[in-house]
């Protein structure tokens, strides 16, 4: 991390002074970068957004100053959650056009897949169970977008891979049949999908859970938070806990 950043995040935030260099934490996806930083007050977690993120884009800085504000506001109704920092009602830091997000440090770890209980899976679902009956009120953020693909799209799809011989492709047309079946009946549902929406975190998986020294969950990345279906998410929660 660049050191003349590190001290201008630290003396923004009043973090107090680095204690050596920042190290690098790996677990981040997207580009993005993670590392702890030891002050004189405590340690913290600074992302390091990835370069590709267009930080001149108003819509971009207003999304992730919105996920921010969306995280704390749960916390604040007891989602165990972690939200970025603030100076004046900002949480993005952006040094020569790099962005920065800085966390509280949490003593934690993710879970490979094969280390998913029986008793994890039902803590997610408890969790997802309270983000969905506190129904947060955010105007800000638009109904659900929804893809739309016609049977005729799907058909040249698999004719195409078939084309250039993908190795899925021959499955794809033996079970073309039941593809299109199944997309016919997604597209018959869409308006119950839409009619009932709550503002969630949106990528509930394993990288996005951190597990404390007792076993219990800590919500972090919000940067997915959108409103959603909330049988859409339990379905989709479940696939992923399973």
């Amino acid at each position: 991390m660049n050191p003349n950043h590190l001290k201008f995040i630290c003396t923004e935030l009043q973090l107090g002074s680095p204690e050596g260099v920042a190290a690098r934490v790996y677990g981040s996806r997207g580009g993005s970068l993670m590392w702890r930083v030891n002050t004189e007050k405590g340690i913290y977690a600074i992302k390091q957004l990835a370069p590709v993120i267009d930080l001149k884009s108003e819509r971009i800085i207003t999304k992730y100053e919105l996920s921010e504000k969306i995280a704390y506001r749960f916390t604040q109704q007891g989602i165990p959650a972690v939200s970025a920092l603030e100076k004046s009602g900002k949480h993005l830091i952006i040094i020569d056009n790099t962005g920065y997000l800085v966390y509280p440090w949490v003593e934690g770890h993710s879970l490979g897949r094969n280390e998913i209980s029986e008793a994890h899976a039902l803590k997610i679902a408890e969790i997802i169970a309270k983000l969905h009956s506190i129904n947060l009120s955010v105007p800000e953020i638009k109904a659900p977008h929804v893809d739309i693909h016609t049977g005729d799209r799907i058909v040249e799809a698999i004719d195409r891979a078939l084309s250039f011989k993908c190795p899925c492709a021959k499955a794809l047309k033996e079970n073309q049949n039941l593809i299109l079946s199944m997309n016919e009946s997604y597209l018959s549902v869409i308006p119950l999908l839409l009619e009932d929406t709550v503002v969630t975190h949106g990528d509930l998986d394993q990288l996005n859970i951190l597990w404390d020294k007792a076993d219990q969950p800590i919500i972090i990345d919000w940067e997915s938070v959108r409103k959603l279906n909330p049988t859409r998410e339990i379905v989709r929660a479940s696939l992923g806990w399973c």
